[in-house]
């Protein structure tokens, strides 16, 4: 069953120490969840937008699943990098029905950034894309933008993969 807890018979709850303010600390309890691999196959990027003074750029991207982010490598000196690069997120368990997320898998947002030796690496832009349960996903182009006008495409695959169940061993003698 989900609920939601209660810190208010404690003395100082960790809320006040930290922020100096009596906020109420919320959790919440699931029952189940299943754990997936998710596989992010990233090509290419096309059309991105320069931003540095030579009318290129250094992307890179970051790739964020639920509380999860990974990095490609920089690719320096262009607006049409390719990396040919997956990145694998290995056991994130989803707290929901299998049959919800199948339908209605969480989104995978891409953030393109220009590295930049010296200062803050400047954003490029982002793009927001579906994950497919199905095996062998085909690479897509997805628009990236940056706020409301188009920032370039990228190319990419998405594959959310159900983790197969372990099984249990049971020693003889010991009680679990």
């Amino acid at each position: 069953q989900g609920g939601v807890t209660d810190d208010k018979n404690e003395e100082k709850s960790m809320s006040a120490l930290n922020l100096g303010v009596n906020t109420p600390t919320v959790s919440c309890i699931f029952d189940y969840g299943t754990r997936y691999h998710l596989r992010c196959y990233l090509y290419q990027a096309r059309d991105l937008i320069a931003m540095d003074k030579d009318s290129f750029s250094d992307p890179y991207a970051i790739v964020s699943f639920l509380h999860q982010s990974q990095a490609t490598v920089t690719m320096k000196s262009t607006l049409n990098p390719t990396w040919d690069q997956t990145l694998i997120f290995h056991e994130v368990e989803i707290f929901s029905d299998s049959n919800i997320t199948t339908n209605n898998p969480p989104n995978i947002v891409v953030e393109l950034y220009d590295h930049d030796t010296y200062g803050a690496d400047e954003f490029m832009g982002r793009c927001i894309c579906r994950p497919c349960l199905e095996p062998s996903p085909r690479l897509a182009w997805y628009p990236v933008r940056r706020g409301n006008r188009n920032a370039g495409e990228l190319l990419a695959a998405f594959e959310l993969i159900p983790r197969e169940k372990r099984t249990v061993h049971r020693i003889p003698g010991l009680k679990v």
